[in-house]
């Protein structure tokens, strides 16, 4: 707690993809894998202050611009997916409950490019309506 708004940005970022790219979920799960792969993260990141909290991941999340973090995301995959090889699987989703009857929202359609050796979405964009994934793929 004493050492809030302390954390390196950077730091907890990376701990924060490599928790859900091991199949954390939440900012619960990220700061358990901080907190015991400490030693392990320190081998690439100072993290001066230790593990970060799951409060300090949540406040980090909170002040993040979602459009301007999801735009630096997309450029870092990106880059990330020149370097994949292998067969790329593409599908189409839609998520359950993205649909809202109140205000006449209907469901969220996604598209996905799966990196199969890498076990990653390498790219995932939201459509208008349900399509030909096909039709989609030039977008992602």
């Amino acid at each position: 707690k004493g050492n809030a708004g302390r954390h390196n940005m950077l730091e907890m970022l990376v701990i924060a993809l490599c928790s859900t790219l091991t199949g954390g979920a939440d900012r619960t799960a990220m700061a358990e894998f901080a907190e015991t792969r400490l030693e392990f993260l320190r081998g690439f990141r100072v993290l001066e202050h230790g593990a970060p909290s799951h409060d300090i991941f949540s406040r980090l999340f909170r002040l993040l611009d979602p459009q301007r973090f999801g735009s630096c995301f997309q450029l870092f995959m990106a880059r990330f997916a020149e370097a994949c090889r292998g067969v790329i699987a593409i599908d189409g989703k839609v998520p359950r409950r993205s649909f809202d009857k109140a205000s006449g929202k209907s469901a969220l359609h996604v598209v996905s490019a799966w990196g199969c050796e890498q076990r990653l979405v390498l790219a995932q964009i939201a459509t208008e309506a349900k399509s030909n994934e096909i039709t989609a793929v030039p977008n992602c």
